[in-house]
């Protein structure tokens, strides 16, 4: 399985200059999880091809391109609207809060001139998977400040399972557990281990909280992918990941 990691910073800005990007992660052609400022890595055309938004939550860093994809793709989608996926409670905060016409045109709504509307909502369920073009699609529940999903992803007999933001809780480790064995984890890991009270109030993990995740999984994983570093304490996350032995499986740190 092919997944493009066009953002997966834990906020902007960086110590060596390079560009990096909040959460978004290009599944298919057609899909993206999150839209972050990384979805800004996009083309037009590969902007106007997006047909399926997964959003895992409606915090800023994972929502923030969202109101201006659909921006560039209205009148551009007379075949379907953009569907929207998440937690009832994440697509009740955009209609609130985003796409109010305060903040942004209501795009569920058709505009002047158009015969339908540029998006549409789908809610979701834990642990109900949706099929998807080739793609089965199943969110599971976090532990995060709101609700918030994880999405398990299986294409073409790989199965990825992407952790979206969560601290470590036993309610995790329950929805890690029900899904199948993963070939790929994808985990957060904001702060360093010396702010793990900050972590957990704000719904977070760290190094140590990591290895506790991965050591309560029924079926560990075959790779670890860490995302979601936040820049002001990435070096010091780097240093303090090297004294954990879970780092054997640890494929890399993903930042860009």
């Amino acid at each position: 399985m092919n997944i493009d990691f066009l953002g997966c910073n834990g906020g902007i800005g960086s110590s060596n200059g390079e560009l990096q990007g909040s959460t978004c992660l290009q599944v298919s052609e057609r899909v993206l999880i999150d839209a972050g400022t990384g979805l800004e890595r996009l083309s037009i055309a590969e902007m106007l091809a997006i047909r399926h938004v997964f959003i895992s939550h409606s915090h800023m860093d994972h929502i923030c391109c969202l109101p201006i994809l659909l921006a560039n793709i209205i009148g551009h989608n007379s075949d379907e609207p953009v569907t929207i996926y998440g937690h009832a409670d994440t697509l009740a905060a955009l209609q609130q809060h985003i796409f109010n016409y305060v903040i942004w045109p209501d795009f569920s709504r058709a505009a002047p001139g158009q015969q339908q509307p540029t998006m549409r909502y789908q809610v979701l369920e834990p642990l109900q998977p949706l099929e998807l073009d080739d793609l089965l699609i199943t969110p599971f529940a976090t532990s995060h400040t709101i609700p918030c999903f994880g999405y398990s992803l299986k294409k073409r007999g790989m199965h990825t399972i992407f952790a979206a933001d969560t601290t470590y809780t036993p309610a995790l480790i329950e929805q890690l557990n029900q899904l199948e064995p993963a070939d790929h984890l994808i985990l957060e890991c904001s702060f360093s281990d010396s702010y793990q009270d900050l972590a957990v109030a704000t719904g977070h993990l760290t190094p140590a909280l990591v290895a506790q995740v991965l050591d309560a999984m029924q079926y560990p994983p075959n790779h670890v992918w860490l995302t979601h570093l936040k820049p002001t304490y990435e070096d010091a996350i780097r240093e303090e990941l090297m004294a954990y032995p879970h780092w054997s499986v640890c494929a890399d740190l993903l930042k860009y």
